[in-house]
């Protein structure tokens, strides 16, 4: 029970961090967002530049960015929302949401997406458009379906750095990002650890949170589930 109560707090903090991360971006106004945006447009094609052994020259590398600034902005808004529905769709299994999760999932999403577009209305040089709503659920649709198809909450995690690296490294301030970072680790250490403290590996129901215990104490199981750790 216990168990069950810390996933339960984890699952609806990391909501409420990635939550303010989306609201945080949407807040900025219309030059600084366009400015990042443009930042990784850019990146992206001077390194598509140097790969590919390209000699084009600067202006027409920043010609060739802000073509892609548009469909760069709008993958990075499906990547957050994507992220979003992933870390609701988790947290309505800690919850025993199991009938109908995806669908729960998809709902607040786009809720959440509804609301930001909103919130934009207010931001300088911003603004709310139901078409960028479509677009943030859609982002949240094709990861509910990937998470659906194949049932692996590591395609979550992986999908969740990339996206999560990709700001990190595109946006000026970094200050929020290793704060935020922090209290991630921070959470994970404290679940770790009560987990460790009131979790038997033959008691828990879970393979993921069996992995975890064996993980911490490989060579218990060594002739069992620990043996590949070992290894």
């Amino acid at each position: 029970m216990k168990r069950k109560r810390v996933w339960r707090i984890v699952s609806v903090a990391l909501i409420v961090v990635w939550a303010v991360v989306i609201f945080s971006f949407s807040a900025q106004p219309d030059t600084e967002s366009s400015e990042i945006s443009g930042h990784v447009s850019y990146r992206i094609v001077k390194m598509w530049n140097q790969v590919f052994g390209l000699k084009h020259s600067g202006p027409e590398l920043e010609q060739m960015a802000q073509k892609i600034e548009y469909p760069v902005r709008k993958a990075a808004h499906m990547s957050e929302y994507a992220v979003l529905a992933l870390l609701i769709f988790q947290a309505l299994t800690a919850f025993d949401r199991e009938k109908n999760r995806g669908c729960m999932a998809l709902g607040i999403t786009a809720a959440y997406a509804a609301t930001d577009e909103f919130h934009q209305l207010f931001v300088p040089g911003r603004a709310g458009r139901v078409t960028d709503v479509l677009i943030d659920s859609a982002g949240a649709f094709l990861a509910l379906i990937a998470y659906v198809f194949t049932d692996n909450l590591s395609t979550a995690i992986i999908i969740f750095c990339i996206t999560a690296g990709l700001i990190f490294v595109a946006h000026p301030d970094t200050k929020i990002f290793l704060i935020i970072a922090g209290v991630v680790i921070v959470l994970g250490v404290i679940g770790v650890l009560f987990l460790n403290a009131t979790l038997s590996v033959d008691g828990s129901g879970s393979f993921r949170l069996r992995r975890i215990m064996v993980w911490l104490h490989p060579e218990d199981f060594a002739d069992t589930w620990g043996y590949q750790t070992i290894q």
